[in-house]
């Protein structure tokens, strides 16, 4: 192991299927090495230690709209995706994200979420009857994925038979958000067709419920009002798309990536089929050993020194969010997982005004998920060779087959 960081060697780690597999001793060594490190992609920069990261996510003088990078090359205006792009509040800036922020939560309130709780119970008590019943399957594709599609889809008030078509266009649009040396113009083309389908959907769909307005989230967003202000049609239907992959795509992953990362501390798991009352800090864990969503970006506005380096007006800076959770100057033994640790609040779900609008929603899913698995299904254990997705962005599992053990 060298001392130093070559500048092209993230992309070269990333890029192999094993240093996606494991990224996090690649991290500790740019913690170490170089905590504001330079990468070869115009005017970039990676963060990987909690106060970089955390300060960043907090500080007015960076964008998330790639808009403002210098090496920005452009989302086709006259695409779905550039359409979608421009209208979602995940890519806005103030006073844009205020306005637009405030409306959403009119309409997204932790009310609403609450009610979702005794639905939420059921679905989970069903899909792991069918897992006892079956003695075990892939608990992706009949655990982890099926739970959030159904919640957000009958939160938007999609009809149930529409339920299918959602898995696999939200998995293609996420995969258009990958870093751009992992995206190649397969993986493009199915993000604009993918877009293309759920923007003819929900175009139609916002229609309807403008003409016939029912008690799911569409009608709401369609309908409220802040002194006279109101969201667009295409705000709207960029809301619902954010939605759909924020809470289909990162949900079913951190319930994955952390059953997982149970499963290799055997010990924890005994803790909590001890205790399933454990399950919300186990579930804060999961999101702290092995989250989700693995880098987000920011561009700087101006130059801002962050540590001891000039980040540029219009560079970007991708903040390891799996990093910042594992820094070793924040959290004790970080490499360990450990319920119920009491120290540096997380960034798995960003931080500052882009705080995670679906964080609520997230953790009642996956707490309820991890209590009941623990309660019904005590002897759960992997049962074959989990199948990874090949993403950076994403982290987590194409397949995962586990028993129900005795």
């Amino acid at each position: 192991m060298t001392d130093t960081i070559a500048p092209e060697e993230f992309f070269e780690y990333v890029l192999r299927p094993e240093g996606r597999a494991d990224p996090y001793p690649f991290y500790a060594r740019l913690r170490s090495l170089d905590p504001v490190h330079r990468i070869p992609m115009g005017s970039a920069w990676l963060l990987s230690t909690y106060g970089h990261v955390a300060d960043v996510l907090r500080d007015a003088r960076f964008s998330t709209d790639e808009r403002h990078s210098t090496g920005y090359v452009g989302n086709a205006e006259d695409s779905s995706f550039g359409r979608i792009y421009r209208s979602m509040l995940l890519f806005q800036d103030e006073p844009d994200h205020k306005r637009l922020r405030d409306l959403v939560q009119k309409a997204f309130t932790r009310r609403v979420v609450e009610d979702l709780r005794p639905r939420v119970n059921r679905l989970v008590e069903g899909l792991v009857d069918d897992l006892i019943e079956k003695a075990g399957g892939d608990l992706m594709a009949e655990f982890a994925y099926p739970l959030p599609v159904v919640v957000i889809c009958e939160l938007l008030g999609v009809p149930i038979e529409d339920h299918p078509f959602f898995h696999e266009w939200a998995r293609h649009l996420a995969n258009r958000l990958e870093l751009q040396p992992l995206r190649t113009p397969e993986t493009e083309a199915l993000g604009e067709e993918a877009t293309r389908r759920l923007v003819d959907y929900f175009d139609d769909l916002i229609d309807r419920k403008k003409r016939r307005p029912d008690d799911g989230l569409i009608s709401s967003l369609a309908s409220v009002e802040d002194d006279g202000d109101r969201l667009t049609h295409d705000e709207v239907l960029a809301t619902c798309i954010l939605l759909l992959i924020a809470g289909h795509e990162t949900t079913a992953n951190l319930i994955g990536n952390g059953v997982v990362a149970l499963m290799g501390q055997r010990d924890e798991w005994s803790r909590l089929t001890g205790d399933p009352g454990l399950a919300r800090p186990a579930v804060e864990e999961m999101l702290r050993f092995d989250p989700p969503v693995q880098i987000i970006a920011r561009i700087a506005l101006e130059d801002v020194v962050v540590g001891d380096r000039e980040v540029s007006a219009g560079s970007f800076c991708g903040l390891l969010l799996g990093s910042a959770n594992r820094d070793e100057g924040r959290f004790e033994d970080p490499d360990r997982f450990a319920i119920g640790r009491e120290e540096a609040p997380l960034v798995a779900f960003g931080g500052g005004i882009h705080f995670c609008l679906g964080a609520p929603l997230a953790r009642l899913e996956a707490q309820m998920a991890v209590r009941e698995l623990a309660s019904r299904v005590p002897g759960l254990q992997i049962a074959g060779e989990p199948e990874r997705r090949p993403s950076f962005l994403i982290r987590g599992f194409q397949t995962l087959p586990v028993s129900v053990g005795a």
